[in-house]
Parts: structure tokens; sequence; C-alpha cells
């Protein structure tokens, strides 16, 4: 059946101590929807209007039309990980994960794979590095969209992704920051300084310049990640793959950088008692994770966001019912069995008459038959003729 038009409503931003807490709490959260199953949570923003949120990584996934449906789609990869380093180093932040949004997408009945990446682990004081996984949703079997991984934060040069990560600043060398590979997924880092790592670069934004680059500075060293980019898809407006803010040094007192819009970590220098999560992006949004000085040895890495899949479509009651894909299983003078597709029978019942008459011409001894399809949009409607004179051919009447 033909869906309706897909309208975008941008209402004010949910106050977010925890994105996916404040997605489950939305008073917008149902059980079920009547068109289709699949997701973590469901979305009802509308008489038949509804959103599949897909946020779990851990396991495999499906969103499963029971009947064609026109959709807005969002895939978020996740977010690289962060690292956190001693020494006369400074981690670049990482890149948040790519971002891709698609509106118009005919989906047919059926299973459609889901892949949710999640963010990258951090490192704690090694050469190592985790980048963030891929989300992904098969469209068809010929079509698959795909949102990559952002760059984790590295000890050197930042690492290439959906959106890159910054580069380090590691001992007296400025590295460079990574570069996005996955055409408009995700923007440029920033490279290190002599005070501290460049930004991760965010799906909307690339990082932003130092605050500061002398220890004479009494401004923020370091860079803040890149902005995510902005969807009205859950119903309200949200950013999602924000890159991390870069590492500062901590000569004159604890500093952070803050992450890009979209669920960006915070990066800076770590003081003793600060927690691994006060450095990792935002789960569900795709952040990466920020970079961290810490002069002690036990190190402070966080860990990159995970990504999100989400799959919105509205589906008209309006229209009056349609006769499609007629077929006949009978010959002249026996019982006839004809099916039919019924589209656009709204949520009441709907009465679809079936005319026969002989195959040659003359409608003498041809009769109407109706059929009630009760609460249906689309399914299949069965009636029997008996007897017919010969061949039968179709009407409509509503």
């Amino acid at each position: 059946m033909k869906s309706a038009a897909l309208p975008l409503l941008f209402l004010p931003a949910l106050a977010q101590a925890s994105f996916l807490g404040d997605l489950a709490a939305n008073p917008n959260v149902v059980s079920s929807s009547p068109y289709a199953t699949g997701g973590d949570v469901i979305l009802q923003l509308g008489a038949d209007e509804y959103v599949h949120v897909f946020t779990n990584t851990a396991a495999a996934a499906a969103f499963t039309p029971a009947e064609n449906l026109t959709a807005w789609v969002l895939v978020v990869g996740g977010g690289g990980g962060g690292n956190s380093c001693n020494g006369s180093t400074f981690p670049g932040g990482a890149g948040g994960g790519g971002f891709v949004e698609e509106k118009g997408v005919e989906l047919a009945v059926g299973d459609h794979a889901v892949t949710v990446g999640a963010g990258g682990a951090g490192i704690k004081s090694n050469s190592g590095y985790k980048d963030g996984g891929a989300s992904s949703f098969a469209v068809s079997a010929q079509e698959t969209v795909v949102a990559y991984g952002g760059g984790a934060s590295t000890r050197a040069a930042g690492r290439d992704g959906a959106s890159p990560s910054g580069g380090a600043y590691a001992s007296g060398t400025s590295c460079g920051p990574g570069s996005p590979v996955h055409g408009d997924q995700g923007c440029e880092g920033y490279k290190g300084h002599s005070m501290g790592g460049g930004g991760g670069g965010g799906a909307g934004g690339a990082a932003k310049a130092p605050y500061g680059t002398s220890s004479s500075d009494t401004k923020r060293y370091g860079s803040a990640g890149g902005d995510g980019r902005a969807s009205g898809i859950l119903g309200f407006v949200q950013y999602f793959g924000g890159g991390g803010g870069g590492a500062s040094s901590n000569n004159t007192g604890y500093r952070t950088n803050p992450g890009g819009a979209g669920g960006g970590g915070t990066g800076g220098a770590a003081s003793s008692s600060d927690k691994t999560d006060a450095y990792g992006g935002e789960n569900g949004l795709g952040g990466g994770a920020g970079g961290v000085y810490q002069a002690s040895n036990s190190g402070v890495a966080g860990k990159g966001g995970d990504g999100i899949v989400a799959i919105r479509y509205a589906v008209s009651a309006t229209g009056a019912p349609v006769l499609r894909d007629v077929s006949v299983s009978c010959a002249g003078g026996a019982s006839a069995a004809v099916a039919a597709t019924v589209a656009n029978a709204g949520t009441s019942d709907a009465m679809v008459y079936f005319k026969a008459w002989p195959s040659s011409g003359s409608e003498d001894g041809a009769g109407t038959v109706a059929k009630t399809v009760g609460s249906a949009r689309t399914g299949s409607a069965y009636v029997s003729f008996s007897p017919v004179l010969g061949g039968l051919s179709f009407d409509t009447a509503y």
C-alpha cells in the first residue's frame, strides 16, 4: 500500500541525564505497532505513525513490516574509544560515529536485518586503540545502509574513520588528525599541539581550534570535539555522532575540553578520583570518547558511545478500497475461488464487490457477490462464485 507522507516534527529536545534513559521514559513509548515488529523501543508519534529504535549491540535484530512501508531511516555508527596517557603525551579525542539518514525508503514485507555498532573500548596507558563499530540496516537483498564507526583516540597520529580522531602531542611531536574516509558521514579532527591533543571530528562539524597553546596561557589546552548532526526522526531534535575532546596538560590545574553536541565525550586532564565514564561518549548517540592525560599510572579512558538505528513510518487510513492482484482458480461451469489483494481498506470494515459475467460478454446469469474485509489495510479477500457460465472478469464498487 502507499504510505502517507512523513512529516518532520521538530519538538523541544528532552533534558538528558542519559539519552537512553530519557528515551525509555518518553511518554510516546508503546509496547508494539500493528504494522511492524522489532526494536528495543517503539514510539508512537500519531494515530498511525511509529518509530522503531534499535540500540542493543549484543544481538542480531530485525525490523519486520507486516505490509509494504515507506520509511524514514537513521543509521549511526559507534563512536571511537578513548585513550589515556601520562608522561609527555596528550591523546587526541576520538571521532564520532558516522551518520546516514534517508527518507522515502521503500521497505517490503519481511525481515530487514539490523546491526547496531558498539562504541570502541577505552585504552589505558598503552599504545592500543579501538575504533567504533559500524551500524547497518538492510533495505533489501541488494541494498544495505551502513554508518561506519569513528576513529579511536591514540597516542600518535589520529585514526581514520567516519569521523577521524584528533592527533596527539607525543614526546615533542605534534601529530596530525586522521581523515574522514566514508564520504560525507563525518568531518575532520584537529592536530595535536604542545599542550594538548586535538579534538575528534563530529558527524556534522570539524573539531574546534585549541583554547590555549602554552603553559602561561590561562585558557584550556587541547581542543573540543566537533559537533554531530541533528535529526528529528524521534519526534524531537537530537544530535548524533559528536566528537570527543582532546587531552590537555595539568600544569596549571585540571582542564576539560568538551565533546561535540551529539554525545561527544569530555577530554582533558584527569584527577586521581575521576571515573572512566566521565570521559566516555554517549550510548545511543555514537559519541566519540575524550582523550585523557593523567599523571598517575592507573589511567582513565572512556568507551565510545554505541550507535543507533531508527525506522519511522506513517500508514494512511484514508482512500477507497483498491482491488489488486486478482487471480482465478477455475474454468467456466464450476465453482470459482477468486483471490484478490485489498489495499487502503481503512480501519473499519470495507465492502468489496466482485462482479462476474460470462466470457462471451453477455451478462445473462451474472451475479454480484460482496465480501466484507474486516479492519484490513492489506490482505487477501477470497470470494466464491457458484455457478458461473464461463471465465470470470472483475469490477469493484465502493
